[in-house]
Formats: C-alpha cells, structure tokens, sequence
C-alpha cells in the first residue's frame, strides 16, 4: 500500500495511548475491492478491546476538557488531515482519477471544520 506518510497505516488498534493486536492475535484481511489486491490486515477485536478502549476514553476526558477550543481543533485537524491523506491514497490505490478524488475529499473539508467549530463551543458553554 502506498500512503503519503506509511506511518498512517497501522496493522493494529489503538487502545489507551498504545498499538495494540486483538486479544486472540486474530485478523482481518484488507483487500482492494477493484482488484483484490492485499492492502494489509487489522486486528479482528471483541467485546474486550472495546472495553479497554472506552475505558481509556473516560480516563481522558478530564486532560481533553482542560485544553481550550483552540487546542482541541488543532488537534481534531490533525487527525482529519491524517484521515484524509490515508483516503487520498485509497482512492489512488483503487484506480479513482486523481481529480474527482480531491474534488471529494476536499467537499468535505468544509462541514467537518465547521462541525468541529460547533462542537466545541458547545462544549466550552458548559
């Protein structure tokens, strides 16, 4: 698989700050749907992992309310850039035209940043 930055493409979960495999070292293949070709593999998790991971997310909460707006879009953008770096790439790696995949990707740029806007000036109000 080919990515702008490999380092996006984890064959793992991530669970309270770590990479981690499922619990039963099982997983699942991720194949190309346009031509089968093997992308890679993610961890095949249960019932366990989930667990951990929303147990992780309530040990956060009280770090991410403490930061302000600013730093909590800052970060939620990074995140979005990273998700659509890897989306570009999928769409390359499926034979999409390059054009009509940006026009994509960027069309949803401007409701998620203004749905992250939103959101956490709802959150600052409480």
């Amino acid at each position: 698989m080919k990515l702008k930055d490999a380092g996006l493409w984890k064959e793992r979960g991530f669970i309270a700050g770590q990479w981690v495999a499922a619990d039963s070292g099982q997983t699942t293949e991720i194949r190309n749907p346009a031509n089968g070709e093997l992308l890679g593999s993610v961890p095949h998790m249960g019932a366990a992992e989930a667990r951990r991971a929303i147990d992780a997310a309530h040990a956060a909460l009280p770090a991410w309310s403490k930061k302000t707006a600013g730093e909590r879009a800052r970060l939620m953008r990074k995140w979005f850039e990273q998700g659509k770096n890897a989306a570009v790439s999928d769409f390359e790696k499926a034979g999409a035209e390059w054009a009509k995949t940006k026009k994509e990707v960027d069309a949803a740029v401007d409701p998620t940043d203004f749905g992250i806007i939103k959101l956490l000036k709802e959150m600052n109000k409480k």
